[in-house]
């Protein structure tokens, strides 16, 4: 045949190089070349062509050995290569290609990122292993030499940059195999960063055994309970409050640490925290079982929480037995004080009835003998009126009766107050039946040169009010009596009848008794309805004071259900203020007659 009939064999592009070759040099050695078969199916075959005179005609030899399958297995590894580059180009962690030796074939710019590289070429010029820590070059070695045997294998280790950068990197290798052959040709590594990873675990790990150590130096005892209500974990304070070991209480069921009668009731109270979880606290007083049989009470607190979806029970427990006894001996004592105290009370009230006794029999008896002496020293005031050196003595022995009187009358209604014996008795008065009393202190006012003024703001029926007649005689008397016992010489006093009305609507007649004295201090204002109290002002025309008066006036004033108060600055004078219902209010009148 001509050598150009045989290219008809020949794929259509593949005929013009076949024809070309055997033109040229006269023959074909194994020239691969894709021929379509006369139904269009294409295959690879290596060709050789060798031409022959053949019975006196040109003609031309031909070989043919089909490398299909070869040519399509090179094809898929050169896709698998080039997919492997793509993969190594884009991959974010780092993938690398070693050889047998343990050379570098092939890195990507992540993976040279992490070795502070600027290309393949300067990663090559040295050994991965120098890039490895000394104390981890073994292992790697040994990972090494595992995936050339054809095996999988995983190692975490810490590396050292080119710029001295350490990181913890864990690697994922894996063989490579020669698609032909099936050989282990190369190793390929996945490496990714776990430095923040690796910082975290340091991190946890140390907070680790602090809560450890915190644990187990806790002076209250720990128990960590799963959803089963199986002990977890105890510190050494709940194995010396329950007499166990760590070995003994590990998976043994919560009731083991309580009586038998308790069980139910505390099975429950797990179950509804483990139910509530997370984050549900109580705290209650319980009954412990000491291992050797004993009972003792507990105060228990239990929180349930969440870890990784499994509810766990973290209970807290003191044993509270010393509390409890000691709370038991303060109860003890606080009885015995009680009574020590009740007796004590009986005594002191039978002591101060005693003195109220004494207080009233004695000033009762001392009465009628001043009474005596002042009407003695009257009667010799008269008779010596004209001998002045003997008349001053006189004088000076009724004013010391006068003094002593004044006292002993005060005690004695003091003592009739305090002991029940004074009957209040109210009914509807005029505040305009004071005027006879402002009229009695007129003359006393003027021998010290001061005016007192009476003023009635309001008439009847708004200065009516509920009083006992007597009780409102004394108040008044007090009061018109300390404001010019009180007053310097040359001023003025002003006596004022008015009424008022409180916030409810109730009405109350009012006494309002003003000076121009020395006025009172805080610390006076604070003491001034007490007995015996000794304020800062003193009397100004060498008057006598008890201290009585205005606690007389105090209690009068609350028996009456009226109430007294001062207004007062120190140095400009002072304002007592006596209100009393007002039988206006008739409600007022019913409540208080009821």
């Amino acid at each position: 045949k001509h050598p150009a009939s045989l290219s008809f064999y020949a794929h259509p592009e593949e005929r013009q190089r076949f024809v070309e070759e055997l033109t040229t040099n006269g023959r074909v050695n194994n020239m691969e070349l894709q021929l379509q078969s006369s139904s269009g199916e294409k295959k690879w075959s290596l060709v050789s062509a060798l031409p022959l005179d053949f019975e006196g005609e040109q003609a031309v030899f031909s070989a043919f050995n089909d490398i299909t399958e070869r040519r399509q297995s090179e094809e898929a590894l050169r896709q698998s290569e080039e997919h492997l580059r793509i993969i190594i180009e884009t991959e974010p962690e780092c993938v690398k290609v070693v050889d047998p030796k343990g050379n570098l074939v092939a890195m990507n710019a992540a993976g040279l990122a992490m070795l502070e590289a600027q290309s393949l070429k300067e990663v090559q010029q040295t050994t991965l292993l120098r890039f490895i820590l000394p104390e981890y070059r073994s292992a790697f070695s040994a990972l090494h030499k595992q995936v050339m045997k054809g095996e999988n294998g995983v190692l975490s280790f810490e590396i050292q940059g080119l710029k001295g950068t350490r990181r913890w990197l864990e690697t994922h290798a894996a063989p490579m195999r020669d698609p032909t052959t099936g050989e282990v040709t190369k190793l390929l590594g996945v490496t990714r960063d776990i430095t923040e990873q690796k910082q975290t675990m340091l991190k946890l790990t140390e907070t680790s055994q602090e809560l450890q150590s915190i644990i187990n130096s806790m002076m209250d005892g720990l128990v960590l309970l799963d959803d089963k209500q199986r002990i977890v974990l105890v510190n050494p304070a709940l194995q010396e409050t329950f007499g166990y070991t760590e070995q003994e209480l590990v998976g043994a069921p919560l009731s083991l640490l309580m009586p038998e009668r308790f069980c139910d009731k505390h099975t429950r109270l797990v179950e509804q925290l483990i139910n509530n979880a997370p984050f549900q606290q109580r705290v209650r007083t319980a009954i412990g079982l000491h291992k050797n049989g004993s009972e003792f009470p507990m105060d228990s607190s239990f929180i349930s929480f969440k870890i990784v979806n499994k509810v766990m029970l973290l209970a807290i427990v003191r044993d509270i037995t010393e509390q409890v006894r000691s709370h038991e001996e303060i109860l003890q004592l606080n009885k015995t004080l009680e009574s020590r105290v009740e007796e004590r009370t009986v005594e002191l009230v039978q002591l101060n009835a005693e003195k109220n006794d004494f207080l009233g029999i004695a000033a009762h008896d001392l009465k009628n003998p001043l009474a005596g002496i002042l009407s003695s020293a009257e009667i010799l005031e008269r008779h010596l009126a004209g001998d002045v050196s003997k008349l001053r003595f006189v004088k000076m022995i009724i004013g010391a009766s006068e003094q002593m009187l004044d006292i002993i009358s005060n005690l004695l209604d003091v003592n009739r107050i305090e002991s029940g014996l004074v009957g209040i008795k109210l009914r509807p008065i005029s505040l305009t039946a004071l005027a006879p009393i402002v009229e009695d202190y007129q003359e006393r006012a003027a021998e010290k040169g001061i005016i007192l003024h009476y003023e009635r703001v309001h008439d009847y029926p708004l200065l009516n009010v509920m009083a006992d007649e007597q009780a409102l005689m004394q108040v008044a008397d007090n009061l018109i009596s300390n404001a010019v016992k009180y007053s310097p010489h040359w001023k003025h006093i002003w006596v004022r009848l008015s009424s008022s009305t409180g916030a409810d609507g109730m009405r109350f007649g009012r006494v309002e008794v003003q000076d121009q004295g020395q006025g009172l201090s805080e610390d006076d204002k604070k003491k001034l309805f007490r007995k015996f109290a000794r304020l800062s002002a003193q009397p100004t025309g060498g008057e006598h004071s008890t201290g009585l008066g205005l606690s007389i006036v105090k209690k009068l004033m609350d028996l009456q259900h009226g109430q007294v108060w001062c207004e007062s600055e120190q140095g400009h004078g002072a304002t007592f203020i006596v209100e009393l219902p007002s039988v206006d209010n008739l409600a007022t009148v019913d409540a208080l007659a009821s």
